[in-house]
């Protein structure tokens, strides 16, 4: 503590150690101590989207200083290129803070995409003098931290530094309520190396021991056999009520009020958290209002493996609960590793084919394509719902090679099937085809029609079949359907994507323009701008015809 307060004037603090060294709890205790905001961001493997990390930092960041809602759908705007727009954009936004703030970023380790390490160092590098980044990571080589340790506005400490001595380890066993003698407290210091938890743990397990010198001379600090007192000398020693709520709620990484209690059937859950936090049982807020929570690692594991086995089919099911509570919640990236977990294959299906639209449209591709990429690709090709979504992330990205591919593996599927939404899969292929146009107009136009038939009532996908459709009409000369066709896809787009709203609009611009109607000409090309502006699309690959006929006009 003394050292992070030394390095206030420094940009970056980082805490680099294994598990159990108390990076949690150090950067708590700073955060507490520093009298400037502090924004608080626990990552997750959920954030190793780079859109996704993006908008977790500036959602943190607009608590201490508001952010326009423009400014924070530019950062996470789909379509637009991470390092020449995205990275700088964040910057200019860091370097135009006013207020001094602290960024904690905990777990960083749990980041693997080049692009959001480098949203890291890009905040890092962009964070105003008068403010500082404090990181907590297991992995040195999560983050470029040994060119960090040679510059003099960062404070790099690990694990060497988080071990205790003599005298902090007999002030934890004292705070955990033992009166050792000094050859004891030697001893432990000696077995555990110095290492945090396995003191704390230590100090926990001898409390109620008849003779704690030869129970701390049995006590070791390697990770099995702490791992093996613990079951034995800490999770044994449960209550079973206790027991079944925490092995319960071991499957989820954030424990909160709410979903411990989807997950159990229960009630009462934010109590019995905050009372578990008192009891010293390796349970660690995230937050200092103690709304969030997390299991120690070596408790979660624990607790884990005794659910698995204990009965799988239970896990299996609680991992259902959690899917359908953070489904309900809008948490899609909870919902579906919870669903994955579960084993049922219907339900990873389902939540992925809905929630992969949205994610896709507001540029959390990875996210979805970090889906997919748990399941076998064989397995995905057979699996109408992920082949579909295969192609559309193709079609984000602009991978033409990947997007002809799964076109081609769908269309190979077999029998009658159909998509989570009853939609056939026909209708996706066919609008898919459409998409791609290598056919002709006149094929182009075919299967938007039947996309546009295949797809249920009031689709967003029946605005963007109007859209193909009345696009190919126009461009083979048949002007009064291709008005009819792309008003209805104005319509619909209107309800459900803005983006092809304005789409459908600069085409009827363009047709107006042909036949020298410039008033409805520039009433479509207001309108579309206007929808351009008002959704911030102006970033997005397809936007590029409503700007380019906006001009025009």
């Amino acid at each position: 503590m003394q050292r992070i307060n030394d390095a206030s004037h420094c940009r970056v603090i980082a805490l680099v150690a294994g598990a159990g060294c108390g990076k949690t709890t150090l950067l708590l205790e700073a955060a507490n101590a520093d009298p400037r905001p502090v924004a608080w961001v626990p990552l997750t493997t959920s954030d190793d989207d780079p859109a996704a990390l993006l908008a977790r930092v500036a959602a943190a960041l607009d608590e201490i200083e508001p952010i326009s809602s423009r400014v924070r759908a530019q950062l996470t705007a789909p379509g637009i290129d991470f390092n020449s727009v995205r990275l700088p954009r964040l910057q200019h936004l860091l370097a135009r803070r006013t207020l001094p703030f602290v960024l904690v970023l905990d777990d960083v380790h749990r980041l693997v995409h080049d692009e959001a390490i480098a949203t890291i160092e890009a905040i890092i590098a962009a964070t105003p003098d008068t403010s500082q980044v404090m990181v907590g990571t297991r992995d040195s080589s999560s983050l470029r931290l040994g060119a960090m340790r040679s510059r003099p506005n960062a404070c790099v400490l690990d694990t060497a530094d988080l071990l205790m001595t003599y005298d902090e380890a007999s002030e934890l066993l004292r705070r955990t309520g033992l009166d050792l003698d000094d050859d004891t407290v030697e001893l432990l210091v000696e077995r555990t190396e110095g290492w945090p938890v396995g003191l704390y743990l230590a100090g926990i397990a001898l409390r109620d021991a008849d003779d704690p010198r030869d129970a701390a001379a049995r006590f070791a600090g390697d990770d099995r056999v702490v791992v093996d007192y613990l079951r034995d000398e800490l999770i044994d020693q449960l209550s079973d009520e206790t027991m079944d709520f925490l092995v319960g709620t071991s499957i989820l990484e954030v424990l909160e009020g709410d979903v411990c209690d989807a997950v159990l059937a229960t009630e009462g859950s934010a109590k019995r958290l905050e009372s578990l936090e008192q009891a010293n049982l390796l349970v660690m807020p995230l937050d200092r209002t103690r709304v969030r929570y997390r299991y120690h690692a070596l408790l979660r594991d624990q607790l884990r493996a005794h659910l698995r086995r204990q009965d799988p089919d239970v896990e299996r099911r609680l991992h259902g609960r959690a899917s359908d509570w953070y489904a309900a919640n809008g948490q899609f990236a909870d919902a579906v590793a919870h669903a994955r977990a579960s084993g049922d294959d219907a339900r990873f299906d389902a939540l992925v084919w809905q929630a992969a639209p949205y994610l896709m449209g507001t540029g959390l591709t990875a996210t979805v394509q970090g889906w997919l990429d748990t399941v076998a690709p064989d397995v995905v090709a057979q699996r109408p719902a992920l082949a579909v979504t295969a192609a559309w992330s193709a079609l984000t990205t602009r991978d033409s090679a990947r997007l002809a591919y799964w076109v081609g593996m769908a269309e190979r599927i077999t029998g009658d099937p159909s998509l989570p939404d009853g939609t056939p899969l026909e209708g996706s292929v066919a609008l898919l085809r459409a998409l791609r146009g290598l056919h002709g107009l006149r094929a182009m136009r075919a299967d938007a029609r039947a996309a546009y038939d295949l797809h249920p009532p009031l689709s967003p996908f029946q605005s963007v079949a109007r859209l193909l459709e009345g696009a190919a009409a126009r461009l083979v000369g048949d002007d009064e359907a291709a008005v009819t066709l792309l008003r209805e896809g104005a319509d619909l787009g209107e309800m459900f994507v803005p983006a092809t709203q304005s789409q459908c609009l600069a085409q009827l611009a363009a047709i107006a323009a042909d036949g020298g109607d410039w008033r409805t000409a520039e009433q479509h090309v207001d309108d579309a701008v206007r929808i351009v502006g008002e959704y911030h699309l102006g970033d997005r690959g397809n936007q590029v015809e409503v700007l380019a006929v906006g001009a025009f006009v």
